[in-house]
């Protein structure tokens, strides 16, 4: 979400969001002002680390990476006996039985846990959308996990 430097000034103070990119030069009163508050970290960028920032051509390889992985993720899970609960991100979010975790731990697989997320318990995961190859092996440690 685009913000103004006074409107990302007073959303990092109310709590609404824990961080805030500013291109700006110091002293910039927006920061001054938080400053008096918040502690802040100021960060500076050479212009190798700007040109990282502007290259668009990786970003645009990983979209299309994720948007062609994730479905099949998602229906190798569905095929596995997972619950898919759906996903836009760059992750799947599904149900499984409790434990998944732990037994694809085993695996040398590590999955995150969902059981500390407000009102989700043992039984929700999320992975990530990775390359075919990652996304087969995770599908393969899956379906014999959920055998066991």
């Amino acid at each position: 979400t685009f913000q103004s430097f006074g409107e990302s000034v007073d959303s990092l103070q109310d709590g609404k969001i824990d961080a805030a990119f500013v291109v700006a030069g110091a002293p910039t009163v927006a920061v001054t002002t938080l400053a008096t508050s918040r502690d802040v970290y100021l960060v500076s960028l050479d212009a190798e680390h700007i040109a990282a920032l502007q290259e668009t051509a990786y970003v645009e390889r990983l979209h299309q990476l994720i948007a062609a992985e994730r479905p099949r993720l998602a229906v190798g899970l569905q095929n596995c006996g997972c619950t898919v609960l759906g996903s836009r991100a760059n992750f799947v979010f599904f149900s499984a039985r409790p434990g998944l975790d732990a037994a694809l731990r085993q695996k040398g697989i590590l999955i995150r846990s969902c059981a500390n997320y407000h009102g989700l318990d043992e039984t929700y995961y999320r992975v990530a959308v990775r390359t075919a190859p990652d996304n087969e092996k995770l599908l393969a440690a899956v379906s014999q996990c959920m055998e066991e």
